[in-house]
């Protein structure tokens, strides 16, 4: 029971489209989790490449459930010509090629019924790496409480997520064992 939490990730191929929803259930252990599971449920029969109207369902059904917890959520969905649209509510922003973008931000799901919030397009280059982290990148830390934060975890976007998983653990977070708790996701740039 104390080692499951709250991060999570999806990924569906819907026709010629990925779409990528990464997010994280406020608080820890068998609450949080049991709350990502339906979610994941919800996600599974949701066969929508919009990501305001998958950030949309998601806040729904968190509120007719009226949990006490918000989920802070990004739906990515890639085209097949590597055109990327995003929607963000409260989540950590993706890094492109070693560099945060630079997209809006809502609330978090599960706060607002109203909890709309805007999509944000761009495209790939051939050669882009495009990376999303979890907190526990950011949050991981040494035994004498130094972060790895932001800065670092910059630094190291453009490289796996092995790499990545690998440098938090360097610094102390050992319970990191993949994208699946706490990791890091990336996807090549594909301009076919």
């Amino acid at each position: 029971m104390t080692e499951v939490g709250g991060d999570f990730f999806h990924h569906a191929e819907i026709g010629r489209r990925t779409r990528i929803v990464v997010g994280n259930v406020s608080g820890n252990r068998l609450g949080a989790a049991m709350l990502v599971s339906t979610l994941i449920g919800a996600l599974d029969s949701n066969l929508s490449t919009n990501p305001a109207a998958v950030l949309k369902q998601l806040n729904d059904l968190l509120l007719a459930r009226q949990q006490s917890r918000f989920v802070t959520c990004l739906c990515a969905c890639i085209d097949r010509n590597a055109l990327v649209t995003v929607c963000n509510a409260g989540y950590l922003a993706p890094y492109r090629s070693g560099a945060e973008l630079m997209i809006a931000s809502a609330l978090p799901l599960g706060i607002a019924p109203d909890g709309s919030c805007s999509e944000t397009a761009f495209q790939l280059a051939p050669g882009d790496r495009l990376t999303f982290v979890s907190d526990g990148i950011v949050e991981a830390q040494s035994a004498t409480g130094e972060m790895f934060g932001f800065d670092r975890t910059c630094e190291i976007s453009g490289q796996s997520a092995e790499e990545i998983v690998s440098a938090a653990q360097r610094l102390g977070q050992p319970r990191l064992s993949g994208p699946a708790q706490g990791g890091a996701t990336s996807r090549p740039g594909n301009a076919q």
